[in-house]
């Protein structure tokens, strides 16, 4: 009997144990309870917060898009505004190009017209100064003679006077000559 005693007390001091180790692993199956609890609510939260950062990642996608487009729409409507703008400029030079094209072919003709009418009166004038030196000598020779004739050939004084006068003539034609030279000279000067 002692011995079912003992062993009984062997059994008790056993369950004693077991229940100890069970009331530990209890303690313990709390604690893993309460951090699965937490782990969950923490989850949960994460997840909460994930899901708001993916909405936020979505709107903020959308919102790219939409920059995107619209700075892909204002690249092109610049791209276009500077090709109107370089056919504007395009028209600008090739219009102002004919209109200076068109004063200069003007100019130049008004020029050419006054070279001409130089050259025209620049002829005229050595040949009326030709003309004159030849009246001249004539004049001279005349005069010459004249001194050699007697009084009574009055009828070639009378030519010789006339011969001067024409002499006088010419002298006046020749400085008005030289007036309009130097008259046309500064005109061309004025122009230019």
């Amino acid at each position: 009997m002692i011995q079912k005693i003992k062993d009984l007390m062997k059994v008790k001091s056993l369950v004693d144990d077991n229940i100890k180790e069970v009331k530990e692993e209890k303690k313990e199956i709390a604690k893993l309870k309460k951090d699965i609890t937490e782990t969950r609510d923490a989850t949960k939260k994460a997840i909460e917060t994930i899901s708001r950062l993916e909405k936020r990642q979505n709107e903020f996608l959308d919102k790219l898009d939409k920059n995107l487009q619209s700075i892909e729409n204002s690249r092109n409507n610049f791209e276009e505004q500077i090709k109107d703008f370089k056919l504007q400029k395009t028209n600008m030079e090739r219009k102002m190009f004919e209109k200076s094209d068109g004063e200069l072919n003007k100019h130049l003709e008004r020029i050419k017209t006054d070279v001409n009418s130089y050259n025209e009166l620049k002829r005229e004038m050595t040949a009326i100064n030709n003309t004159v030196v030849k009246l001249d000598e004539e004049i001279k020779k005349f005069l010459e003679i004249s001194k050699n004739i007697k009084a009574k050939d009055y009828s070639l004084e009378r030519y010789a006077k006339e011969l001067s006068k024409r002499d006088n003539e010419k002298l006046e034609l020749m400085k008005k000559i030289d007036a309009l030279e130097r008259l046309i000279g500064r005109e061309r000067r004025r122009k230019f």
